[in-house]
């Protein structure tokens, strides 16, 4: 299939994520920026199930949105599924520890995500340390490749 190199939406009605999600399922896409789009875990769900089953996808950034602990934990089992996704961006959402627990454990699964940006979340320090000690855990990630503010 043809495959568009990048996708960058911003603050776009929820009505168009449907086909964004099936283009991700489809193989259609590479990085895709889906920025103020009001995405919450509904929303989240949906992008993590394409994610598992897309071999084209490399990165994703869902930065602003309204995902909280459930869509981290719907997004780190789609993602833990994936062998081509190398990069995750949640800045701004609605993650707290819950949340980075179910990254964390995504992390010591899936070794082909080399960077991760949980910034501007609701990340306190038990839930940067549980992500950090995964993120370590791979000698193939870079230790400056994942970002976390709080500590």
């Amino acid at each position: 299939p043809r495959v568009l190199e990048k996708l960058e939406l911003l603050g776009v009605h929820e009505s168009v994520l449907p086909g964004v999600v099936e283009c991700i399922r489809t193989g259609k896409l590479r990085e895709v920026l889906l920025l103020r789009c009001g995405i919450a875990d509904k929303e989240a769900a949906a992008i993590a199930d394409a994610i598992a089953s897309t071999h084209s996808l490399e990165s994703i950034n869902l930065d602003q949105n309204k995902i909280t602990d459930v869509g981290a934990a719907s997004l780190a089992l789609g993602v833990q599924a994936n062998e081509t996704l190398t990069s995750l961006t949640l800045r701004l959402n609605q993650v707290h520890d819950a949340g980075a627990r179910s990254l964390a454990d995504m992390l010591s699964r899936n070794h082909t995500l080399t960077k991760l940006n949980l910034r501007y979340n609701k990340i306190t320090h038990p839930g940067v340390t549980v992500l950090r000690d995964a993120w370590k855990a791979s000698a193939e990630r870079s230790p400056d490749l994942i970002k976390l503010d709080n500590v």
